[in-house]
């Protein structure tokens, strides 16, 4: 079980700017991690949505994690994003892990909650993780 926040920040256009608040659900299954989430955006865009993902640990010489997520806008009903990502964990300590990724949002929605068009998107990020 994980509960989680997001701020969104958006440069050069903070007017955009959201939060998130999430669950997610994983099950590892014949050594594929499994997980489904809800997300809720309580400031800007006050949707919900919802993913269904796997992801596995491949070790080339490192070990890289692969993932692949499909999306699902809850309002509209409508699949709105496949999504793969690659990342690598680094622990910093035993509390803390910062986590770089790279990934490409395949948009299956043409439009977006404001009715502008929505494009394919490459997102590159770094994670923090604290545990407790």
């Amino acid at each position: 079980v994980e509960l989680g926040y997001i701020f969104y920040y958006f440069d050069n256009a903070t007017g955009f700017n959201t939060q998130e608040a999430y669950l997610g659900l994983s099950k590892e299954i014949a050594g594929i991690d499994f997980s489904a989430t809800y997300y809720r955006d309580f400031d800007f865009i006050e949707e919900d949505y919802f993913e269904l993902g796997a992801s596995k640990t491949i070790n080339l010489g490192t070990e890289i994690d692969a993932s692949l997520v499909l999306g699902f806008n809850v309002d509209d009903t409508e699949l709105s994003h496949v999504q793969p990502t690659i990342s690598k964990t680094f622990d910093l300590n035993s509390e803390v892990s910062i986590t770089p990724y790279l990934s490409y949002s395949f948009a299956i929605e043409d439009f977006d909650y404001a009715g502008n068009a929505l494009d394919d998107e490459f997102i590159a990020g770094v994670s923090i993780g604290f545990s407790f």
